[in-house]
């Protein structure tokens, strides 16, 4: 059955952070009982994209 291939597959743990100076991804995986970084990213911010929590430049 077809939809059996896709029964197993556990869905990833996605976090993001935005700061007044960067973006930061993490993607978490589990192996066994414990969760483990499978992926990451930081992507540096324009100074005054994020100021004082306000977005303001997309």
């Amino acid at each position: 059955m077809v939809l059996g291939l896709f029964k197993n597959k556990q869905v990833p743990v996605i976090g993001i952070d935005i700061s007044s100076t960067a973006v930061k991804v993490l993607q978490l995986g589990k192996s066994g009982g414990r969760y483990r970084v499978d992926r990451y990213a930081v992507e540096p911010l324009p100074q005054g994209a994020v100021v004082e929590r306000d977005i303001r430049d997309t």
